[in-house]
């Protein structure tokens, strides 16, 4: 486990990643990927390598946070595998609740770490996954008549 100085961080981060993790595969059903829990308040990395743009259902849950009414829970980072030092492309806020976030790796394969706030020293952690939909996008071209661009009161009608 590292820990950074409590002036830099009140958040706990795991170690760094020694070895390979397993690739994941994912279709565009959401299924759970990930379920975890501990007593301790330590970082945890999803052990799973992602290599395509995904969506995540990511519920965090506390006993001794919710009898604290604690908000709460750490930071998700999607880290980048592939480039030298481990860059994180995105980080999200987690809250000790449900939460959905989209992550697409620009060309790189990539993993997911929590990192708990020092305070919550116990939680469970539990990962849904499903591969992000695509966007199909169709060029629209002007509706043209003998070279001139059709319009109605000004407005281009366009195909």
């Amino acid at each position: 486990m590292v820990v950074r100085s409590s002036r830099e961080s009140r958040l706990l981060y795991p170690s760094r990643l020694r070895g390979r993790l397993p690739t994941k595969q994912l279709t565009t059903t959401l299924s759970k990927v990930h379920d975890w829990r501990t007593l301790r308040c330590v970082g945890r990395r999803i052990p799973l390598l992602f290599p395509q743009p995904s969506q995540f259902l990511i519920r965090v849950t506390s006993r001794i946070g919710e009898s604290k009414n604690w908000i709460r829970a750490g930071v998700l980072a999607q880290v980048l595998v592939g480039l030298p030092g481990d860059p994180k492309k995105d980080t999200k806020r987690l809250y000790l609740d449900e939460n959905f976030e989209r992550f697409d790796g620009s060309g790189y394969s990539y993993y997911l770490e929590f990192w708990p706030y020092r305070w919550l020293s116990d939680y469970r952690l539990e990962v849904w996954a499903q591969l992000q939909p695509t966007l199909v996008v169709f060029a629209v071209q002007p509706f043209t008549i003998n070279g001139e661009t059709f319009t109605i009161d000004g407005v281009e009608l366009r195909l």
